[in-house]
């Protein structure tokens, strides 16, 4: 925190005001003396301002600027006193850190510097509470410090202040006279709005809004975390949060000398108004200050600030204050003013630019990864850590934040040390983020340890962090700690994040890389051919000894005899002795290139015995999981091993690449799926009754002694033999995939038609389990609705096996549409996905892979023939539910008193809902028309059988009676027939005549 301001300093000290009131005489004694000859001029200039207001006086102002202080009486005009205008002028800087205060003199570019520690109690700096008292020290409140000012009292000018900074009056000391000039409290008439801009004919206020989507799920980093306990990736939430730190209003007070004392925090608000085009939001005021009739008030703002162009509104805003006075209390309200928002976006962390146009925009190439997964990338960018710096590094000055705003990319601080986004309601916070590398049981980031934004590398103990001083040694080289930088909100959603970033350090030794020497040797080509197959015997290259010795050992970089390179070089990372030792393989070959975090294959020393010399040469050994892994990928793989010399504390870095490119390469065992496998007789055209290939249809149990109508189908019934045939494609190169050494599973895919329709009228969204073994639904909601795992199962895949489900979402879909509506959108349909692997579980691409299984209405509800109701018989006409309602299932088979089929679909209640039966009496629309909204005073009824009656030839009576008029013509009523059965209920409508009056 540094403040900086001026004084005039005149024959000993003249003080102005309390904010300089610590200002130091020493080493000044000459200018002192050589100003003695002024006095009497000055002593006039005094005498002559303790005459016109004596001992006491008030006035409305008082200023003093070059040499002449002006004073504005109570009644008249301002009075001018010129002091001598050959003063000496000073430089004051105050500047606190950490708890220490200095205090610099500057005079002439040369300065004299004192300090002193803040006092325990103290809760931050404020220079307004720097005093000087008559010992001559400076005081910090009441408490004494360390610096002495030497002031001689001759001539003293200081400002008298309220406790909130206000000036209330002068007091002028000369030779022990004293004259006090008291400011007249004036009492707030009104207020002026001061316009920083114009906004759409309004006088308007800019206020800088923040727009973002905090993180959840963000705790504190741990530095050990890592594995199945580790960190877990703090997810972006979709609600956008507004925050409006800090606006500031400024406003011509009437009059202008209004103390601020008078303007208390509390009396003071913004009212909204509502007008046309007009919204208010939430504004807090936080602080005000007075200057020269000026009152100044700052405020934060909730909520989301209109704007005409996106919104159709504008915020508009009036100060209201109420201010106590000598001739009682006022309410003074401003004038409205429009609140211009501008709108800060796209918050992200980076490194630290000079200019927005430097800033590539790239993550990790300028702004910081975004997920922790990234930085954890043996690719990725890293910042150097010296393993042995004692004091670390800040990690805030290598980071800045950036945003969007007016379209454009803007940084935002100069780097997070410089208090920037504090001023707007932000702060940096600093993790250390476990993780592990390979099979490393130890956290990367636990070799670190983080002093709020200083980090250090250090030692662990146990595996683990240990706190920060801890030792550090050169086994840290190499480690590889990752910090999370977190932008926090502290106003709008208090400890919110903001932004995230992450950085990967890089601990390094002391020695700088350019100093290490590099040798590259030309590339060892391999040919072999590749075909993907069940191969369990490895791949193995071996160098032989003539191709090490002319090719290493006689490199013009190195050029020495097999016995000295043997000696002087190793390969890094093996080690003879263990067994399982291989080479380390690094992602480049050069200087800074770093170790791989999944090698291929290993790399070792072995020896070939030629001509007695046992040379040692290198043997790359590629498993045919590796090689398969990624050959299928690429069509080339290579591994980057380096013999290291020790040349002190320089290395000489020997590079040995191995590229296998297959010649040839086959790595695309595709196939088709057979048709002639299907039993043609059993498949259907896609959505259709005719005759093809694509879809099968599945349906309850047939009717029989053994049966209890389950709705299960074996899919494999369809294809001949119960088996799927498969035609390889160069079936004589991928001997491995042909159809006998197969095995085909089934599973669910997305479906083909992606919504359905219930029996209810509702909607669902159709999918499928994220592992195929299910179709499902979700009741649609909205356009963003989706099926997932968690949604109600419609049919169940197990192995070779569908069944249906009994629930509600599955029931109403499966009774929409009848046995022969087979169109998109009538029956359900589930789309089924073939795959295959060989033996050694390798898949092979398939074509023709794909079909539908329909799954039909086990029942379905018909009109049957009926001579209708007759109008105006005598107590109403009735007609039985069997005289008109038929059943058959889904082999179009009619329900009979043989055939049982009313107790085997079983069959539990039959209903009708008589308020919802439709006409088209008097020409309405039969599909729309309410019978009881055209002729109310017809009364119709059904009367149910009871439960344990219910039978074919028992379903209920209907019983109709006229409104007492004579019917001319006969009429069409549409009945409502809900039917519940075993699996779920079957809505149909039925048209019944109604005829003439007998």
């Amino acid at each position: 925190m540094k403040q900086t301001t001026k004084f005039l300093h005149i024959l000993m000290c003249m003080v102005l005001g309390l904010s300089v009131s610590m200002t130091s005489c020493k080493d000044y004694d000459d200018d002192i003396d050589g100003l003695n000859q002024r006095v009497d001029a000055l002593e006039k200039s005094l005498s002559e301002l303790s005459t016109d207001f004596g001992e006491l006086a008030y006035v409305q102002s008082v200023t003093f600027e070059n040499g002449v202080l002006t004073v504005t009486p109570s009644v008249g005009e301002p009075v001018p006193y010129t002091l001598p205008n050959n003063a000496v002028v000073y430089g004051l800087q105050i500047e606190e850190k950490d708890g220490v205060v200095t205090v610099t003199l500057v005079k002439d570019g040369e300065n004299s510097s004192d300090s002193f520690k803040l006092p325990a109690a103290a809760a931050g700096f404020d220079a307004k509470n720097l005093t000087v008292k008559e010992d001559g020290y400076l005081y910090y409140g009441d408490v004494k410090t360390e610096v002495k000012l030497a002031l001689d009292p001759t001539l003293d000018i200081r400002e008298v202040t309220d406790g909130a900074g206000n000036i209330i009056a002068y007091t002028i000391a000369y030779n022990g006279k004293t004259t006090t000039l008291q400011l007249i409290p004036g009492k707030l008439q009104g207020l002026v709005f001061i316009p920083q801009l114009s906004y759409l004919g309004h006088e308007a206020m800019r206020a800088a809004t923040y727009e973002y989507y905090a993180y959840t799920g963000w705790e504190k980093g741990n530095a050990n975390g890592y594995g199945e306990k580790g960190y877990v990736e703090p997810v972006q939430s979709t609600k956008l949060s507004s925050l409006t730190p800090l606006v500031y209003a400024d406003y011509h007070m009437n009059p202008s000398n209004v103390s601020e004392d008078l303007l208390a925090l509390e009396n003071m608000s913004f009212l909204a108004k509502d007008v046309p085009y007009s919204k208010a939001v939430k504004p807090t005021i936080i602080d005000r200050e007075v200057k020269k009739g000026i009152l100044t008030v700052y405020s934060n703002l909730s909520g989301l600030i209109k704007d005409i162009a996106t919104d159709e509104e504008v915020t508009l805003l009036a100060l209201q204050v109420g201010t106590r006075g000598v001739n009682g209390d006022t309410l003074v309200t401003s004038d409205y003013a429009a609140v211009k928002k501008s709108v800060i976006s796209d918050i992200v962390l980076s490194k630290v630019v000079k200019e927005p146009a430097v800033c590539t925009q790239v993550e990790g190439v300028d702004h910081l990864y975004s997920t922790l997964e990234e930085a954890m990338d043996e690719n990725a960018t890293t910042f150097e850590l010296l393993y042995n710096d004692e004091d670390g590094i800040d990690i805030a000055e290598l980071i800045q934040s950036h945003y969007k705003a007016e379209g454009k990319h803007k940084v935002w601080d100069e780097n997070a040390n410089a208090g920037t986004v504090e001023k707007s309601g932000f702060k940096y916070v600093y993790d250390l983020i476990g993780y592990s590398l390979g099979e490393n049981e130890t956290s990367q980031s636990a070799h670190a340890a983080l002093n709020g934004s200083l980090l250090r590398a250090q030692d662990t103990k146990g595996g683990l962090q240990q706190e920060w001083g801890a030792s550090q040694s050169r086994s840290l080289i190499g480690r590889q700690p990752i910090v999370r930088v977190t932008l926090m909100d502290t106003v709008a959603i208090p400890n919110a994040p903001v932004a995230i970033g992450y950085m990967k350090f890089n601990i390094t030794s002391e020695v700088e890389p350019e100093e290490d020497i590099v040798t590259v040797i030309p590339t060892f080509a391999i040919d072999s051919a590749y075909t993907v197959s069940c191969r369990k015997a490895p791949f193995v290259f071996d160098l032989n000894w003539a191709q090490v010795e002319e090719m290493i050992y006689s490199h013009k970089d190195v050029n020495l005899s097999k016995d000295e390179f043997e000696s002087l070089y190793k390969l890094d990372g093996f080690d003879a002795n263990v067994s399982t030792s291989m080479a380390t393989q690094f992602d480049a070959a050069t200087s800074k290139a770093k170790p791989v975090t999944t090698p291929i294959g290993k790399v070792v020393i072995t020896t070939d015995d030629e001509a007695s010399s046992m040379t040692e040469v290198l043997r790359w050994t590629v498993t045919v999981d590796e090689a398969y892994n990624n050959l299928v990928k690429k069509e080339s793989i290579s591994v980057i091993v380096r013999f290291v010399r020790e040349m002190g504390t320089a290395h000489h870095y020997v590079y040995v690449t191995f590229n296998w490119t297959p010649q040839p390469r086959y790595v695309t065992p595709s196939g088709k799926v057979d048709d002639a496998s299907k039993i043609a007789n059993y498949w259907y055209a896609q959505a259709s009754l005719n005759a093809g290939l694509h879809e099968v249809h599945a349906h309850v149990e047939v009717p029989d002694a053994d049966s209890d109508c389950r709705y299960v189908k074996d899919l494999m019934d369809f294809f001949e033999g119960g088996k799927i045939r498969v035609q390889v494609n160069n079936a004589e190169i991928y001997t491995d995939f042909v159809d006998a050494k197969l095995t085909k599973t089934l599973k669910f895919i997305e479906p083909r038609v992606e919504e359905a329709t219930g029996v209810s009228g509702d909607t669902y969204v159709l999918g499928v389990t994220s592992d195929g073994s299910a179709l499902v639904a979700e009741k649609k909601v909205s356009a963003s609705t989706k099926a997932d795992d968690n949604s109600p199962k419609v049919v169940v895949l197990n192995g070779t096996t569908v069944e249906y489900q009994d629930n509600e979402t599955a029931l109403d879909l499966l009774n929409f549409a009848g046995r022969t509506e087979m169109a998109d959108g009538q029956t359900l349909a589930g789309r089924i996905g073939i795959e295959a692997e060989n033996g050694c579980e390798k898949p092979i691409d398939l074509e023709n892979e794909t079909f539908e299984v329909r799954f039909i209405r086990p029942i379905s509800v018909l009109n049957k023939e009926n001579d209708g109701l007759f109008d105006a018989t005598d107590n109403g006409d009735d007609i039985d539910l069997d005289e008109f309602i038929a059943f058959e299932d889904w082999r179009g088979i009619k329900f009979t008193a043989e055939n049982d089929y009313f107790n085997y679909y079983d069959v539990q209640k039959v209903n009708i809902e008589v308020d919802s039966i439709r006409t088209d009496l008097n020409g309405n629309d039969i599909t729309k028309a309410l019978l009881t909204e055209v002729a109310p005073k017809i009364d119709v009824t059904f009367t149910a059988p009871a439960a344990d009656a219910l039978s074919l030839t028992n379903m209920g009576t209907l019983t109709y009676k006229n409104n007492g008029g004579e019917l001319r013509e006969e009429f069409k009523i549409r009945v409502p027939v809900e039917v519940t059965y075993k699996w779920g209920k079957v809505v149909v409508y039925m048209d019944i005549i109604v005829r003439e009056t007998i």
